[in-house]
């Protein structure tokens, strides 16, 4: 499992108005995968740290119910929006 530094690293590259929708529904997919994955791993025994040592914690169910329930942006293009 990669390092538990930063909240979205997948998004961190991009300027704001370069997230579209497709990032944003990948950006999705991964948080909900490292959940899966991070809760196996903790019930199979792993000590998982971040990058302070503390434990990790897989993301609670309201947390993954804010990151489904939030709607990806529009497809605007760049003159839409100006």
């Amino acid at each position: 499992m990669e390092a538990l530094d930063s909240p979205s690293p997948l998004l961190a590259r991009y300027r704001l108005d370069e997230i579209d929708r497709e990032l944003c529904l990948a950006f999705k997919s991964r948080k909900l995968a490292e959940a899966s994955r991070l809760r196996e791993e903790l019930a199979g025994g792993a000590d998982i740290r971040d990058h302070r040592g503390r434990r990790a914690v897989p993301l609670g169910a309201s947390s993954l119910r804010k990151i489904l329930d939030t709607p990806p942006p529009s497809s605007m293009t760049r003159s839409k929006m100006n």
